[in-house]
C-alpha cells in the first residue's frame, strides 16, 4: 500500500485532522505503509501537499491548517486558527513550497520547470544547507543532484520568486539564516547599511554620559 492509499484508510478511521506525522505513524503501527526511508513523515506531507496542489478539487485530500490534512466530503468540527493568504499582486513570493523530499523532484518538475525563484536546500536531518537563486528552478535544482552539493541535501522547499527580486530575497535569506554551503553573504543592492552609524551613535551616547558624571 502506498502512501496515499494509507493516508485516505488512517483520515477515514480516524474521523478527524491530523499532521502528516500522525498519519504516518499509525499507517506504520497497523502495517498499512512499509518504507525504508529515514523520514516517511516527510515524504507523507510531501506526497499530500503535492497531491492537493496537482489535482485541485479533484483530490480526495484537503489541507485544514499548516501541517494538517483531511478527507474531503467530511464535515470536521473544526475551523484552522490561520486565516488565508490573500493572492495579492504586489506579492514578492508567488507560490512556494513545503519541506519536501529531494526524490520527489522529477515526479512534480512541472511545477518548477521555467520559473524563477529562490530555493532551500536541507540535509538529512531538516538543517539548512543552502540557499540559492535560480531563473529555472528545475534546471538549477537538477544540477545540485550531480554537483558538489549533492550528497549535502535530501529536502529543499522553493519560493518563486520575481527575476528582479531574486538577488534581494536570496540575500537576505543568506544573511539571517547563514546557511553552512553558502561561501558568500550576498550584496543587498541600493540598500545603506546602517551598522556604523549605529556604533558610533552609541559610543556617543556614552561619551555624553561619561561627561555627564
Amino acid at each position: 500500500m502506498g502512501f496515499y492509499e494509507a493516508a485516505e484508510k488512517v483520515l477515514l478511521k480516524a474521523k478527524k485532522p491530523m499532521t502528516a506525522k500522525r498519519i504516518t505513524e499509525i499507517a506504520l503501527t497497523e502495517g498499512l505503509l512499509k518504507t525504508d526511508g529515514k523520514t516517511p513523515h516527510a515524504t507523507m506531507a510531501a506526497r499530500l501537499y503535492m497531491d492537493i496542489i496537482r489535482k485541485g478539487s479533484d483530490s480526495k485530500f484537503v489541507k485544514l491548517d499548516r501541517g494538517l490534512f483531511g478527507l474531503k466530503g467530511i464535515d470536521y468540527d473544526y475551523l484552522p486558527k490561520t486565516k488565508p493568504i490573500e493572492n495579492k499582486s504586489c506579492a514578492i513570493v508567488k507560490e512556494y513550497s513545503e519541506l519536501m523530499p529531494s526524490k520527489l523532484l522529477d515526479d512534480f518538475a512541472e511545477y518548477f520547470e521555467g520559473k524563477s525563484g529562490v530555493y532551500a536546500l536541507y540535509n538529512d536531518k531538516e538543517e539548512l544547507w543552502y540557499v540559492g537563486l535560480a531563473n529555472n528552478l528545475r534546471t538549477r535544482l537538477a544540477q545540485h543532484q550531480k554537483d558538489g552539493h549533492r550528497q549535502k541535501w535530501a529536502y529543499f522547499r522553493i519560493f518563486v520568486v520575481p527575476r528582479n527580486k531574486l538577488e534581494a530575497v536570496e540575500t537576505i535569506l543568506i544573511q539571517i539564516a547563514r546557511p553552512k554551503g553558502n561561501k558568500t553573504k550576498g550584496n543587498i543592492c541600493g540598500a545603506r547599511n546602517i551598522t556604523s552609524e549605529i556604533k558610533s551613535e552609541i559610543k556617543e551616547r556614552i561619551r555624553k554620559y561619561r561627561n555627564y558624571l
